[in-house]
Order: C-alpha cells, then structure tokens, then sequence
C-alpha cells in the first residue's frame, strides 16, 4: 500500500500479522436514544387529587404589581486557588440596582458569621450613603 511508503520495512503482511481485524462494535453508539423505548399511545387514565374541604375549586386569582425599589442582589463565588495577603479565600459579590453600583466584600470561608459580618457590613455602608435595602435577591446554591 502507498501509506506505508514513509516507513522502511514496514508492509502490508506486518501490519496484517500484528494487527487483527475485530468484528464491527457499536464504538460508542450506546449513548444515543434508543428508538421505540416509548409508547405512542394515548393514555386516558385521568387522576386527579381528591378534593377536600380546604383544595375547592374557585375561580378566584390574586395578583398584585409593585414598583419594588431599593433592591440588592448577592452571589458568592467559589474558592479562589490562592488565599490573599488578609486570609480571604472568597468574595461576596454585591449588586445594587437603583445606584447601578457593584460592590465586593472578601470572606475568610462561607461559614455563618463571616457571611453575616459582610452583609452587615455592606448594609451600613449603604445606609451610611442614604440607601436603605427593601428586597434582597438571592442566588442560592443548594449543591
């Protein structure tokens, strides 16, 4: 074969003698969906939750807007690889939105304290500018 060309002494019989022909697998095929794992017939199996005195049924909705300002928004980031010269190994991260201001904090770990201790001490520097915070928007991490 001319692919062998490059390579002196190497030949088609070597290669043929080293190295066997499998049989056809799936390589890797396995991890796509497989076809007719799922029904195509409609269910008609109609369950609902029973009723009781306090789940009736009415008609009623409730809805109400409001202009909410005076709001802040917080986020910790992940570990940074390396500790700072003060100990700190993460950030609280702090958007205000009516000052379109982004404020950081440094946190020694994620415990309790050192959380509340840089939200307590975001708070007053807002309240010391003449913000006062009305709602509070979390990005909760539950891993």
């Amino acid at each position: 074969a001319r692919y062998f060309r490059g390579w002196p002494g190497l030949t088609t019989e070597l290669v043929h003698k080293h190295i066997s022909i499998n049989s056809t697998t799936i390589m890797g095929h396995m991890q796509q969906t497989r076809q007719g794992t799922r029904s195509t017939k409609a269910h008609n199996s109609k369950e609902s939750l029973p009723l009781i005195a306090n789940n009736a049924k009415t008609h009623f909705i409730f809805m109400s807007i409001a202009n909410v300002t005076d709001k802040i928004a917080t986020d910790q980031t992940g570990r940074f690889p390396y500790t700072s010269s003060l100990g700190s190994k993460y950030v609280m991260i702090i958007y205000v939105v009516d000052c379109n201001a982004i404020l950081a904090e440094s946190l020694k770990s994620k415990s309790e304290h050192d959380m509340v201790k840089a939200y307590t001490k975001v708070y007053n520097f807002l309240q010391a500018k003449g913000f006062q915070p009305k709602l509070h928007k979390l990005d909760n991490k539950t891993s």
